[in-house]
């Protein structure tokens, strides 16, 4: 029986074998780093409300380094699809290659891209004493 997600997820050009893990990996990191984040969120006191928006910084810079990671990997790998479908002159393998090396591209962008936004600012923290 298939999950809601694997379900989702598959494709019919054999992208699901690419999608999958990738998925897989950012909700496991997306996990571990919440529970690393949510106890100095929680617990801090009166005096280090600036725990929590650290923590929340380093949450959200450790996950724009796992995009930066994954990106540079998708966007090698599109280059060499690419080349061995120019080599091949199979126009499909192109497209798709091209379309992968977009991605990798944005996601290696993507801290230039959220570098204006104070993530820390759109939550509030509550302090063990409700300050």
């Amino acid at each position: 029986m298939k999950t809601f997600w694997k379900k989702t997820l598959v494709r019919k050009d054999g992208m699901d074998k690419k999608i999958l893990p990738v998925y897989r990996v950012f909700s496991c990191a997306a996990c571990i780093l919440s529970m690393f984040a949510m106890p100095a969120v929680m617990a801090s006191d009166s005096g280090s409300s600036d725990a929590a928006k650290t923590a929340i910084n380093t949450f959200i810079v450790i996950l724009l380094n796992l995009a930066l990671g994954i990106g540079i990997m998708m966007l090698a790998h599109g280059l060499f699809v690419l080349l061995l479908g120019h080599a091949q002159e199979q126009s499909p393998e192109q497209s798709r290659s091209i379309r992968e090396i977009a991605v990798g591209i944005v996601l290696i962008m993507l801290r230039v891209i959220l570098a204006g936004v104070d993530f820390a600012g759109m939550f509030t923290t509550v302090t063990s004493f409700g300050a």
